[in-house]
């Protein structure tokens, strides 16, 4: 998470509570398991798991700029986890 955002969160002169979350970085070979790596995932924080028809939008979006289509990036849309699955985890904000 940037630290321009953890500060603003920390400013935040609010009085409601409201928890933030960073998308966690993956090792290689974790990257490319894709939905498999549901297994592999602690449950210390968010799962967001795309359905069928997310992915189909998702492909369909990255199909829609064919310049930018190249050969890996193809096998990203068919291999990555990113694809199909988020696992954000909390991040703690320093209070004023």
């Amino acid at each position: 998470m940037c630290r321009r955002a953890r500060r603003r969160a920390a400013a935040t002169t609010t009085t409601r509570r409201f928890e933030v979350y960073e998308l966690e970085t993956v090792s290689t070979l974790s990257k490319y398991l894709g939905p498999m790596y549901a297994w592999l995932v602690k449950s210390d924080g968010l799962l967001l798991m795309s359905t069928l028809d997310r992915y189909r939008q998702a492909r369909a979006a990255m199909f829609a700029h064919a310049s930018q289509l190249v050969w890996f990036r193809r096998l990203y849309i068919l291999f990555s986890s990113y694809m199909t699955i988020n696992h954000l985890k909390p991040v703690a904000v320093a209070a004023n």
